[in-house]
């Protein structure tokens, strides 16, 4: 029983934490209100409040229990102004995956902006990048409630995986291709040889992530293993 508690106690201040980085975390760059694009200064504070407050009430409460009544209170804004940004919930939550998720992985492979052109370092380089951005605590904390909901929602995880997971496969496949058709690798199928990449980064430390409330994962972990997972990628393991 004491364990039990303990282990509810730094669940709990794990999830304080990933709140106060989503508060704090930089304004997003692509705006994904009806009003469109181009927000006046008001109305753009006020977006930005209904994202965060939605941000955080996801990602501590899930899907269902997180009503749009809710969102406009904490955002402190009237109900009607979340519906002049947003559609319905739906809509607000798909805002919500695409603004974190967009942190992760550039929108386009001309958009890696890494200085060094050798393979070894570009794959390094986004590996880190993306190993940092799904092993954060908001992102751990967003992939739980979307597999917790995706059992009463299964658009949710529609959501998740044709979105960002596989925006992430097209931006590596796309380099791939261009890097074999340069014929510094051999890559006869793309969107595979991404797929294969991704996971290998991934290793087994996703999981433990998700299973294990508080656990974190180290920068210099993240670069070791993506270290390696670039090296047995590119190399292979068997002798030669």
């Amino acid at each position: 029983m004491a364990e039990a508690e303990r282990r509810k106690r730094v669940a709990k201040k794990a999830l304080r934490r990933d709140e106060n980085r989503v508060a704090s975390a930089p304004p997003p760059k692509k705006i994904y209100s009806r009003l469109g694009p181009d927000l006046r200064p008001r109305s753009l504070r006020k977006y930005r409040a209904i994202l965060e407050a939605a941000s955080r009430m996801f990602i501590a409460k899930g899907f269902g229990p997180t009503s749009m009544d809710a969102v406009a209170e904490a955002s402190q804004v009237s109900k009607r102004t979340v519906y002049c940004h947003f559609e319905n919930k739906h809509a607000l939550f798909t805002a919500v995956i695409q603004t974190l998720c967009a942190q992760i992985v550039p929108p386009s492979v001309d958009e890696l902006a890494i200085g060094d052109s050798r393979i070894e370092v570009v794959l390094e380089s986004l590996g880190n990048q993306f190993l940092t951005g799904i092993y954060s605590p908001e992102q751990i904390e967003l992939f739980r409630t979307i597999v917790t909901d995706a059992r009463q929602f299964p658009e949710l995880g529609d959501l998740m995986f044709d979105g960002p997971v596989k925006h992430s496969e097209r931006v590596v496949a796309e380099y791939f291709r261009r890097q074999a058709a340069a014929g510094k690798i051999k890559a006869p199928t793309a969107e595979l040889a991404a797929a294969q990449f991704m996971g290998m980064l991934k290793t087994n430390l996703h999981v433990k992530l998700l299973m294990k409330p508080g656990f974190r994962a180290t920068p210099k972990e993240i670069k070791r293993i993506t270290k390696d997972s670039v090296d047995l990628f590119l190399n292979g393991a068997r002798r030669r």
